[in-house]
């Protein structure tokens, strides 16, 4: 008898002992699933069960009756519980860099610093005959080049005689390759042939009907009009001979900043349907100067204001300073932008549709680029004064432009 209740004491002794093992292993059991990494994610704190499945979104090494601290971190490792957690900077293997395509692709560059041929001092303007032939205004002369960059010729020096320039700053050309530039020094425009001869001039300081009183810019419509901005806000139509055509102040249209500001036409542009572009500079003419702001305006063939858009403050058409504009074939906008060092898309009811380049002397960056001109298979030149050469982008096929 006694050895039957000793045989049955030990058993009851064997099952409390296995029982609570059993569950002393329960409460230590931990969870072991595969490593999640995310680049950037914040913990919060657990809330204090152990009945939890672990997702994604909870992101802690272990389950713990302890809230977890809250910290940034950049990859965390479900695992044994005495292991701690992945260092803020561990080293692991990052996902595949997705690299959104640029709307443009860097084709070729020529120029640097100096005055001898195919050398850029002062890069101001730059035009693209329908042949593809490229025409910059660099100081006091015209240099030419083939789409490819190479040079071809020159002509023009500091001076008043014909082929003489005296601050030369806009250049255009026609239907026929003749070139237009407008000398502002000299408060003249002169016309040449696609090789540099000289054909005519026209203008001088001062005349009663205002007809060229310091030109800026110039272009050409597709009829062989010539259009010429003055710094005095006006805007000047002539014959291809130099015969005044129109007149007309947009002085009216100028109330953005109010009085206090002087306003002066820089650049112009006419589309395929006759619509003219006119950058606007914004002066300010109180005591303090620092305001100095541009928009673009639109008018009709008439001079009639249709609409204008962008400004330093406007997040839509941030413009950085001075700017001058191109335009392709379908009538889009192209802004050189100096202050902000990129170039900038619109269409032309002023709408961005895309802009590219930073700052720098890469390819594809700028230092206040000076001008931009478009060829016929959607090229793009641009002129970047300050890195003293010419970059030239073509279309990437791989952009895709999202319409919404």
């Amino acid at each position: 008898m006694r050895k039957f209740l000793t045989i049955i004491l030990f058993f009851i002794f064997f099952i409390f002992f296995t029982f609570i093992g059993c569950k002393e292993r329960e409460e230590n059991k931990t969870i072991t699933p595969t490593v999640i990494l995310s680049s950037s994610f914040t913990k919060t704190p657990l809330p204090p069960t152990l009945t939890q499945t672990p997702t994604i979104s909870s992101f802690y090494t272990r389950y713990t009756k302890q809230p977890m601290p809250t910290e940034t971190i950049s990859a965390i490792q479900f695992g044994n519980p005495s292991e701690k957690l992945l260092p803020s900077n561990p080293t692991v293997t990052p996902a595949e860099k997705i690299t959104l395509p640029e709307p443009y692709i860097f084709i070729i560059k020529w120029g640097n610093e100096g005055v001898k041929d195919g050398q850029f001092k002062f890069l101001r303007d730059i035009t693209i005959n329908s042949k593809g032939y490229v025409y910059v205004i660099d100081y006091d002369r015209i240099q030419k080049f083939d789409s490819s960059g190479n040079f071809i010729t020159k002509w023009g020096s500091y001076g008043k005689s014909n082929g003489q320039f005296s601050c030369p700053f806009g250049i255009s050309t026609d239907y026929k390759e003749n070139i237009y530039i407008t000398d502002s020094g000299n408060y003249r425009i002169q016309k040449f042939d696609s090789s540099g001869n000289f054909i005519t001039k026209w203008g001088s300081y001062g005349d009663k009907n205002k007809e060229i009183t310091d030109p800026k810019s110039i272009a050409v419509d597709k009829n062989g009009n010539v259009f010429v901005v003055s710094w005095q806000h006006y805007i000047h139509k002539f014959t291809p001979e130099g015969q005044s055509i129109k007149t007309w102040d947009i002085e009216e249209y100028n109330n953005t900043l109010g009085s206090h500001c002087d306003h002066h036409l820089e650049d112009i542009v006419i589309d395929p349907y006759g619509y003219i572009y006119v950058v606007n500079s914004l002066i300010s003419a109180s005591a303090d100067d620092s305001i100095y702001e541009c928009c673009i305006k639109k008018f009709d063939s008439n001079g009639k204001f249709i609409l204008k858009w962008g400004s330093k403050h406007d997040q839509n058409a941030p413009f950085g300073g001075s700017i001058r504009i191109g335009m392709d074939f379908n009538g889009n906008i192209y802004v050189a932008n100096m202050g902000n060092h990129c170039i900038q898309k619109f269409d032309p009811n002023g709408k961005l549709i895309l802009k590219f380049g930073s700052y720098g002397t890469a390819n594809g960056q700028f230092k206040n680029p000076s001008d931009i001109a478009i060829d016929n298979e959607g090229n793009i030149y641009v002129t970047d004064y300050g890195n003293h050469r010419v970059q030239k982008f073509k279309p990437n096929p791989e952009f895709k432009i999202n319409k919404n």
